[in-house]
């Protein structure tokens, strides 16, 4: 006999589907029941996940679960009808339990017709400079900058892209503004049209403070912790005070060695 599809009911940590009447199985025998019998809307989309890198992002559909209960956990089964008629098997895809109006993304392979390439470099600025009571107090911004050009290869309707990258602790994401971080991670979303080249700017920052004793730091070395950096013009005038008063100094323990150097004669 056909068996109904359950009315799922949710509890804690689990979604329970029960049988709406009892079911008897012979010794040996095994039954599948439907329990859910629903469609969702998808989208088709491209994943790329800076921690594996590679040319080519993730082929993926994002799954929104429109429904009044969750999805349990499982194995996806992904296909694809055919202009013509017919399915297509796509791959599969693991599918984790899936609340009431949340999305998942669904990566069943790559998709080789979108290339992905990544230009990195390192920078910083110099956001604050303070010198009181002969202490320099530096407030300096690390960055790290990763341009990705991606370029479509396929023809036909437009398709999302999702970047997403891991976001170490004490960073943040300056650019993009519309990135949406997720506890250790970020992704950003864009849309992907045929054979249009995106470009996709990424800027994480991070500060660092120090605080360094002027007497008790060589002008020289001073000059190494602004390498990299433009420091503030009135931090300019006085790191070139600072350089002239060295020079100074220096002057004055040659003299004073040589006026020494005589009194040994």
């Amino acid at each position: 006999a056909k068996l109904e599809i359950a009315a799922p009911r949710e509890l804690t940590a689990q979604t329970l589907f029960p049988l709406p009447q009892p079911v008897t199985l012979a010794v040996g025998h095994t039954v599948m029941a439907p329990i859910v019998d629903r469609s969702l809307p998808i989208e088709r989309v491209a994943v790329y996940r800076a921690a594996e890198g590679g040319e080519h992002p993730g082929a993926a559909l994002r799954l929104r679960n429109t429904g009044d209960a969750s999805l349990p956990a499982g194995l996806a089964t992904l296909y694809e009808q055919l202009p013509g008629g017919g399915l297509t098997f796509l791959g599969d895809a693991s599918l984790p339990q899936l609340a009431p109006g949340a999305d998942r993304l669904l990566v069943y392979g790559l998709d080789g017709s979108i290339d992905v390439a990544v230009r990195t470099e390192t920078a910083g600025r110099l956001d604050r400079a303070r010198i009181a009571d002969g202490v320099l107090e530096l407030t300096r911004v690390e960055q790290q900058r990763l341009a990705y050009a991606i370029t479509p290869r396929f023809a036909g309707p437009a398709r999302g892209f999702v970047l997403e990258q891991a976001l170490p602790p004490g960073w943040r994401v300056a650019t993009p503004t519309d990135a949406v971080v997720e506890g250790d991670r970020f992704h950003v979303d864009r849309n992907l049209e045929a054979s249009a080249p995106l470009r996709l700017d990424v800027v994480l920052e991070r500060p660092i403070e120090q605080r360094l004793a002027l007497l008790d730091l060589d002008v020289d070395a001073l000059q190494l912790e602004f390498k990299g950096v433009t420091p503030p013009a009135e931090l300019g005038q006085v790191l070139a005070r600072l350089q002239t008063l060295s020079t100074a100094v220096g002057d004055g323990e040659r003299q004073v060695a040589q006026i020494s150097a005589r009194w040994d004669e």
